[in-house]
């Protein structure tokens, strides 16, 4: 909801959600302070392209409803005090970039031909 922060980490003992500190990096890199252990969430779209590296080493990520995770979101466990860097996933980022260039491309050669036809259909 619009009133929750963006970045969070819900806890194991209360389910409490605590603002997580984040340093916005680059336009798909986020570091990540963990104020609590729990399990940080995060809500950036697309939702299945962002990966959370811990130590060097990616964080397995929680699906909706996994144990420990969050039931509504996915979410990766953290203890506190640990620094995290979220990051796009590009080669996803990218093939869906390509895919769209190809449908645009698909429309307007569609169109194309279909204004050609219905000229020479009206001559």
């Amino acid at each position: 909801t619009a009133h929750e922060a963006v970045h969070a980490v819900v806890r194991d003992g209360n389910r409490k959600v605590v603002p997580a500190e984040v340093t916005k990096i680059s336009w798909d890199d986020y570091l990540i302070v963990s104020n609590a252990d729990g399990a940080f969430r995060w809500m950036l779209e697309p939702v299945g392209s962002w990966k959370l590296y811990g130590n060097g080493n990616e964080t397995p990520v929680l699906r909706a409803g996994d144990e420990g995770g969050v039931p509504t979101r996915r979410s990766v466990r953290v203890a506190s005090e640990t620094t995290s860097l979220l990051q796009l996933d590009a080669t996803a980022s990218k093939a869906r970039h390509r895919l769209q260039i190809a449908l645009l491309i698909v429309i307007l050669l569609v169109t194309n031909w279909s204004r050609l036809r219905t000229s020479e259909s009206g001559q």
